[in-house]
């Protein structure tokens, strides 16, 4: 009985957007470092595939999560002795993220996209 109750237990679809968004997040990360931080390690999730799960799950977007990126990669703290702390658990720490995300500059991109959306959609 256990193990039917057990096979019938399926992800939901929500839950499969966000694993994919976390994939994405991890995309985005190698492109800008030319690292291969892996989605997968030993047949489960990486720890960063986790980090970005757990972000996009907080309520945090890809756009968000991109902008942040976008920002931190042009800063000389984070990219010097090649990218020494853009690294997942610097970024992704809880505490971080949320100061990170709320940065004037990571705002500035946040709003001309939207800005850009809404010129777009009133075509």
């Amino acid at each position: 009985m256990l193990q039917q109750v057990c096979a019938d237990i399926k992800p939901d679809e929500n839950e499969k957007k966000l694993w994919k968004k976390a994939d994405m997040v991890i995309d985005r990360y190698n492109q800008i470092t030319g690292k291969k931080i892996q989605k997968f390690h030993n047949g489960s999730r990486s720890s960063a595939a986790n980090k970005a799960y757990q972000t996009l799950k907080r309520g945090y977007s890809l756009d968000q999560i991109f902008a942040v990126f976008a920002v931190k990669s042009r800063q000389y703290w984070f990219y010097k002795d090649g990218y020494h702390f853009f690294t997942f658990p610097t970024l992704f720490r809880a505490s971080n993220f949320d100061k990170y995300v709320n940065e004037e500059k990571v705002l500035e991109i946040l709003r001309e996209k939207e800005d850009k959306n809404a010129t777009t959609n009133t075509k």
